[in-house]
């Protein structure tokens, strides 16, 4: 699927994911600029879609041999649950969103997601820390748009003495940050499964960076 699109005043857009067409809404999060909202996928709920993409990505993971996946609260959950079964992994450990309910001592990174105003916060309790010290790990998000999630994740990872193997979404959000992490830390440890389009009016790869 192409990075960009014209917003021509459409409230849905169809997509097809290895074989699964799905009409997903586009939503306005910012001047001139749309994005679809992939929530109805990304919760469990559509579970089609959720056992497919989940082999999916597991068989393009498996390669990497990865001890632990680390996924952030709480839409890509569902995902994660599948993605973490089909490599035969016994659990996964989860980075909260919510620091009030976590105990003393947690990890916490401060992040900035496109979807979201305000900064928010990903945190490692001691049991999800625990889970990842000393692992070799994959990091997991639905989507990657600005890149600041992932970003998190790896700040944590780091903090917890992990080790990042390999970085999996479903889909890249435009051209998102796929050149900043293959140039940087990752090198090509990044597997991809399409490209959500970025959609404006007029002049749409004005957010060519995004």
């Amino acid at each position: 699927m192409e990075a960009f699109k014209e917003y021509l005043g459409q409230e849905f857009e169809e997509i097809n994911l290895l074989g699964l067409k799905r009409k997903l809404p586009l939503y306005n999060v910012e001047k001139n600029l749309w994005i679809l909202a992939n929530e109805a996928l990304c919760f469990g709920c559509d579970i089609e879609f959720t056992r497919k993409v989940g082999k999916k990505l597991a068989e393009r993971i498996a390669p990497f041999k990865p001890d632990i996946l680390l996924a952030p609260e709480a839409k890509s959950l569902g995902l994660a649950f599948c993605i973490a079964e089909n490599l035969g992994h016994k659990e996964f450990a989860i980075a909260r969103k919510n620091s009030k309910l976590l105990t003393k001592g947690a990890l916490k990174v401060e992040i900035q997601s496109i979807t979201t105003p305000e900064s928010q916060f990903l945190c490692l309790d001691h049991i999800n820390r625990e889970k990842i010290e000393g692992k070799r790990i994959v990091l997991f998000d639905d989507v990657i748009s600005s890149g600041g999630t992932i970003k998190g994740l790896m700040k944590l990872s780091k903090k917890a003495g992990a080790e990042v193997v390999v970085v999996s979404t479903v889909w890249i959000e435009g051209k998102a940050v796929k050149e900043d992490l293959i140039q940087g830390e990752l090198n090509d440890k990044l597997v991809y499964l399409d490209i959500l389009p970025i959609y404006s009016k007029n002049n749409a790869k004005k957010f060519a960076k995004i």
